[in-house]
């Protein structure tokens, strides 16, 4: 069979058994089930902001989340909006001819674009109004009708159904998090401690996980120069 991540569903059937001993995990029209989903969602919310961590699952690209987005470059338009998930870019923006690279844009700051002498792209806004994709200048002739493409760094999901699924590799740090805070509200310490000590564990195994590099491969000094230009490190 194959390997799936815990659903809202599994979440709340594992916090139950830890936290009460009991097999019959409460209805989702329960306010017990109401009260764990919102707990569930703090802990989604404390793992997404944890001490700084870019989590590599909240990575991802408009090819394949686009909800929201204006993608398609259209004459004389310097203004595109961003994902609904957006929170900052990872890198060029791409403009595609197709599957094909037609051509590629640097990204800079805000406060960068007032002096950029060359076609560069930013982004304003914020998680409640949404953000924008602006270019510095006019988009080129040839690259009306052809799309933008680029990475970016997501929000985590909230839990909102029974059947969605959280993000993170290790689901079980939420379920020891949740049961913590439930053993917190009894002023059970000793309960408390112990499954906070499981939570905060799994938590710093993510983070170091998040670190690791694939086997084998070259992480030396980066050549900028030679990735943006092609010109000669150091020029």
């Amino acid at each position: 069979m194959a390997a799936i991540g815990l659903t809202e569903s599994d979440l709340q059937d594992s916090i139950h058994t830890l936290y009460e001993a009991d097999a019959t995990t409460p209805a989702s029209t329960d306010d017990d089930y109401t009260i764990r989903r919102r707990l569930i969602n703090v802990m989604i919310n404390r793992w997404e902001n944890n001490m700084g961590t870019l989590w590599n699952e909240l990575w991802t690209n408009t090819s394949i989340i686009s909800t929201g987005a204006t993608l398609t470059i259209g004459a004389s338009t310097k203004t595109y909006a961003a994902p609904t998930s957006f929170l900052f870019p990872g890198g060029f923006i791409f403009i595609m001819d197709g599957s094909d690279i037609f051509a590629k844009i640097p990204v800079v700051k805000p406060e960068e674009a007032q002096i950029s002498t060359s076609q560069a792209a930013y982004f304003t806004g914020n998680t409640s109004s949404g953000y924008t994709l602006r270019l510095t200048e006019d988009p080129a002739d040839d690259w009306v009708g052809k799309t933008l493409k680029y990475d970016y760094y997501k929000r985590a999901e909230a839990m909102a159904a029974t059947t969605d699924i959280p993000e993170m590799a290790d689901p079980y740090y939420i379920v020891y998090a949740v049961v913590a805070e439930l053993h917190r509200g009894d002023n059970n310490l000793s309960l408390y401690e112990s499954a906070l000590t499981e939570a905060e564990e799994r938590l710093k195994q993510m983070v170091m996980k998040n670190t690791m590099y694939t086997n084998y491969q070259d992480y030396g000094l980066q050549d900028q120069q030679f990735i943006t230009t092609g010109g000669a490190f150091g020029s």
